[in-house]
C-alpha cells in the first residue's frame, strides 16, 4: 500500500497506493507533502515523517508545517 521510492540524488518519495504523497530531499533536509487523500495515506504520511524526524503530528500540525 506504501512504498519508499529512492532516486539517484537521495530523494526519497512516499508513495501510497498509486500517487506521490511527499518527498525528502536529504540535500535541503526538507519534506514536503502534496496530497493527504485518505485516512490511511495520511497514517502513512505521518509514519513517513515519523521515520525521519521522530516527529509525531496531528493532521493540522502536518498541514501547516509540510504542505
Amino acid at each position: 500500500k506504501a512504498h519508499i521510492i529512492e532516486e539517484e540524488n537521495g530523494k526519497r518519495y512516499l508513495q501510497s497506493y498509486t500517487p506521490k504523497v511527499a518527498v525528502y530531499d536529504p540535500a535541503t533536509e526538507k519534506i514536503s507533502v502534496f496530497q493527504t487523500h485518505s485516512a490511511t495515506t495520511l497514517r502513512h504520511i505521518k509514519e513517513f515523517i515519523y521515520q525521519i524526524t521522530g516527529e509525531v503530528l496531528t493532521k493540522g500540525e502536518l498541514e501547516t508545517k509540510y504542505m
